[in-house]
């Protein structure tokens, strides 16, 4: 899937407006009806949500700040806990911004490059995430598909099982809304 398109189904499947023309919503509401609702097919699917991904290392009294700006929607474990997930993220925050506003967090917090860092910077150019976004609890979120998708490719065994349970409860509470839509008395 395309990024737009990718964004699109998380949206779909949280009942957000996702931007697509009837026939494209079409095709999409059929690809999920008929997908088996693999895990690994939706990861495949979402595999082109990012343009990039950076790591940074910042103090830890930064990341609440760092989340809270409007041009960061925060995504797997700093989203995890306002989709009921009980992972605690500690000191590390991973989020989506545009190329514009990673320079500024850069900037602004002064974050250091750095492969194990406790920040994660997924960029999203086209500004999908923003388009997709809901209110947290203190900050903005992703869907749930792109925080579950997060979760599930990352290297810690617990958060990567919550995260391939989130995308299973995702896909089964969408397919029940669904199928009530289609099986509605007309």
């Amino acid at each position: 899937m395309s990024q737009r398109v990718a964004w699109a189904t998380a949206a779909l499947v949280d009942g957000i407006p996702d931007q697509l023309v009837p026939s494209e919503r079409y095709r999409l509401r059929r690809r999920l009806t008929d997908v088996s609702r693999s895990v690994e097919t939706i990861r495949r699917w979402m595999s082109r949500r990012a343009d990039g991904t950076s790591r940074y290392r910042v103090g830890e009294r930064d990341i609440t700040a760092l989340l809270g700006r409007p041009d960061v929607v925060a995504t797997g474990i700093s989203a995890a806990a306002d989709y009921g997930i009980g992972l605690g993220a500690g000191a590390s925050a991973d989020a989506y911004v545009t190329n514009d506003a990673r320079d500024r967090l850069i900037r602004d917090h002064f974050l250091i490059a750095s492969g194990q860092g406790n920040l994660t910077l997924r960029v999203v150019d086209e500004g999908w995430h923003l388009v997709t976004m809901r209110p947290g609890e203190y900050r903005q979120i992703t869907p749930r598909l792109i925080v579950a998708v997060d979760l599930a490719e990352d290297t810690d065994v617990r958060t990567r099982n919550a995260g391939r349970e989130l995308i299973s409860d995702a896909l089964q509470s969408w397919g029940r809304v669904n199928d009530a839509e289609r099986y509605a008395p007309r």
